[in-house]
């Protein structure tokens, strides 16, 4: 169970996953298991456009894709978003459209004020100390300022995600980590319900 808290870091995780039978989109809202709606895939086209740009402060690793400004507008799915869920998964086959929802969404203001944090898709080498070494590399990019404990050198053999605990709990104000994504849920989510549990300012 995670214990409510004040308003801190929100966490996104988007799961690579093929389905044979279904031509929905799930999306999971805060907690571990209850399903908020299901939207249809067709609701998730992309369309191309031109290219756009975003304020670069306290917003590393948020793509900068052609077609952002003239996606298919998804209203119902943004407003979902912006209700302030301290985990939120999006859970649909490749090339739904999951991150460019997300990316979309934070292009046209989606959480103001926070310190944007994302971790792109790993396809080479994908696993428990690969997804960590990238949050901890992405925080690492934010400098000193942000994420103080996320710097200086790594131990033999530790744990990525150890440190990633620490950088957050030492971050000031709040933040949105997105995992953009995730293609072992089964190791993932387990670390992220810990990583919001071991986080006072996790919201």
């Amino acid at each position: 169970r995670i214990a409510a808290r004040p308003p801190g870091i929100r966490l996104i995780v988007t799961i690579h996953r093929v389905f044979t039978t279904s031509d929905q989109v799930v999306f999971y809202r805060s907690g571990l298991s209850g399903v908020s709606f299901a939207a249809p895939a067709s609701s998730w086209a992309i369309v191309e456009g031109a290219c756009v740009s975003i304020p670069a402060a306290g917003r590393v690793g948020v793509p900068q894709w052609r077609g952002l400004t003239c996606a298919l507008a998804r209203p119902r799915l943004f407003a979902a978003l912006d209700r302030g869920s301290p985990l939120t998964v999006l859970d649909a086959p490749p090339g739904f459209g999951k991150r460019t929802l997300v990316a979309s969404w934070l292009h046209g203001g989606g959480a103001e004020g926070r310190t944007v944090v994302w971790v792109p898709p790993d396809h080479a080498t994908p696993g428990h100390h690969a997804t960590w070494t990238a949050v901890l590399e992405t925080l690492r990019a934010h400098g000193d300022d942000a994420f103080p404990h996320a710097s200086g050198p790594d131990e033999p053999g530790a744990d990525p995600f150890t440190k990633v605990v620490h950088a957050f709990r030492s971050c000031e104000g709040p933040a949105l980590l997105v995992l953009a994504g995730v293609f072992d849920p089964a190791t993932t989510l387990p670390c992220v319900y810990e990583l919001l549990n071991r986080c006072p300012s996790l919201d």
